[in-house]
């Protein structure tokens, strides 16, 4: 009866066992909430970036996939945390890259096949950028939108 009584005492608490004994308790929990975007960070590897080398057989091709999978990575949490200050999901960052694409008509513009979405407003508006949603776009439209600076 004592053991159940002490539980539901501490029911409705998150406890945290460490070794850690310089820090207060908010750092402590501030470091064990992070660890969720280190999973997170996993789960994008293998889902997103494909960090799943089944096809490649030699050391220098596998080190080489892991390498652009991270680079991947860091440019995906860059602009994840920095640019879209931790407001736009990494799923939908690569959702939108992976939909966003324009045809080159062979003369000087670019017809624009990308839908209209939440995440496309959102981004097109966060950073400013009016002519991303335009149908038409001419050479100079392309490379404003590229050469855009953060």
């Amino acid at each position: 009866m004592d053991k159940i009584n002490e539980d539901l005492a501490l029911a409705g608490y998150n406890l945290l066992v460490t070794s850690e004994t310089n820090l207060d308790a908010k750092e402590i929990y501030d470091a064990y909430h992070g660890l969720w975007r280190i999973e997170e960070s996993f789960r994008i590897m293998k889902s997103y970036l494909e960090a799943r080398p089944v096809f490649l057989q030699k050391e220098e091709s596998i080190y080489g996939h892991f390498l652009v999978c991270y680079l991947s990575l860091v440019i995906l949490r860059l602009l994840e945390l920095k640019i879209f200050n931790d407001g736009l999901p990494v799923n939908q960052i690569v959702e939108f890259i992976r939909n966003y694409s324009v045809t080159d008509t062979g003369e000087g513009t670019f017809i624009n096949n990308a839908t209209k979405s939440k995440t496309f407003l959102k981004i097109k508006d966060q950073l400013g950028l009016a002519k991303l949603g335009n149908l038409f776009l001419k050479k100079r439209d392309i490379d404003l939108l590229l050469k855009t600076e953060f």
